[in-house]
């Protein structure tokens, strides 16, 4: 959840303290690039930590870090409603989404993109 946080670095430092030395600190982000299918109604916000610039967050804090990205076709949505809700879970206010399903060529299958980075104390 650090791409929520307007300075993940902070947070990347606090959990720094947790683990004992040979520790791994994981967090997950999604990717900036993150479900190309819909974005013709829909893109993610810019984030302070996406998967492009993660690795080079922890690695500031932790010293080392390794990366394990995911891009894989994962979700398909199969009629106008799905893909209402897929937007809403996306934060997109529910009007807007509503609006924005109906440009939607269903049924779309959407490609999740994003990473795993291990931070080593």
């Amino acid at each position: 959840m650090l791409h929520h946080l307007d300075d993940p670095v902070d947070a990347i430092g606090e959990a720094h303290r947790v683990p004992a030395p040979g520790g791994v600190f994981v967090t997950a982000s999604p990717s900036r690039l993150d479900s190309p299918e819909p974005a013709h109604v829909w893109r993610p916000e810019p984030s302070s930590f996406d998967a492009e610039d993660a690795p080079r967050l922890v690695a500031e804090v932790f010293g080392r870090a390794e990366t394990e990205r995911w891009d894989a076709p994962l979700i398909t949505l199969p009629d106008e409603r799905a893909v209402r809700d897929y937007l809403i879970g996306r934060c997109v206010p529910s009007e807007a989404a509503s609006a924005a399903a109906t440009r939607v060529r269903t049924p779309i299958t959407v490609t999740e993109k994003g990473a795993f980075v291990h931070g080593y104390r």
